[in-house]
């Protein structure tokens, strides 16, 4: 199932270091992800490669989930999708991954207690 005690430090760091590349990855195409909230069309009449857009959002963010839940479980599934409802209409992508990770951070630190006590 997953929890948040001890694991190899050699899987961590691995999947640390796949996490931090593809979230930078990521983070670099924010712009076109602001892009993209107007739709595909208008992103693509302002100079948005869609399709290359959008399979290197879904390759960089199936990396991220299997880095997670490799390293820690299901639980870090749970930490990756549960910002989603978070996510405020019409704000822009930085700001947006900022607030996840703050939202990831105390919402799995609460489901650990949660399961340990």
């Amino acid at each position: 199932m997953g929890n948040l005690s001890p694991t190899e430090t050699k899987l961590t760091m691995i999947s640390m270091s796949l996490i931090v590349l593809a979230g930078t990855a990521l983070y670099c195409f924010a712009q076109s992800f602001n892009l993209f909230s107007l739709g595909e069309e208008s992103a693509a009449q302002l100079g948005v490669e869609v399709e290359l857009v959008k399979k290197m959002a879904f390759v960089l963010a199936s990396l991220i989930t299997g880095a997670a839940v490799s390293a820690c479980g299901t639980i870090g599934f749970v930490g990756l999708i549960i910002p989603q409802y978070y996510q405020y209409p019409g704000s822009a992508m930085t700001h947006h991954c900022a607030h996840s990770l703050l939202v990831i951070l105390t919402i799995v630190d609460h489901l650990s207690v949660v399961d340990k006590g």
